[in-house]
């Protein structure tokens, strides 16, 4: 048993679906799920606060990019079982997959992306050419 970092109540370990562990640079914190996590959450990034803001403007919503980019990487997964994939080149793929993400839930008319993805492509592009 651990205490919960917002409410001190007991958190039960052996209940793993009841609890979140969040790990932060200084730290790891427990809180059960049922909106501790929120509270936790927003305590822990109000020095944050003005990035997250400064980044949503290009990267968009937190929230929205993550449901772009996992729909993009299901479909990577799901079409690539024909094929013989090694780790970097699916890395690759879903790192592209999360700036495309990007794209489409911020701002489509930020370059970064645009140069992110043109460097991952290059990166796998120059690996393949090595291994000829």
């Amino acid at each position: 048993m651990t205490d919960c970092s917002v409410c001190g109540n007991s958190i039960d370990m052996a209940r793993k679906n009841e609890f979140v562990i969040i790990q932060l640079p200084t730290f790891i914190a427990y809180a059960h799920t049922e909106c501790h996590f929120n509270i936790l959450a927003d305590k822990r990034t109000q020095s944050i606060g003005p990035i997250i803001a400064e980044r949503a403007k290009t990267h968009g919503d937190f929230g929205e990019v993550s449901i772009a980019a996992q729909d993009i990487k299901k479909s990577i997964r799901i079409h690539r079982k024909a094929s013989g994939f090694e780790a970097s080149q699916m890395e690759i793929l879903e790192m592209i997959a999360l700036k495309i993400a990007r794209t489409i839930a911020g701002n489509p008319n930020e370059i970064d992306h645009r140069l992110d993805i043109e460097g991952y492509a290059r990166l796998v592009r120059e690996r393949l050419e090595l291994d000829k």
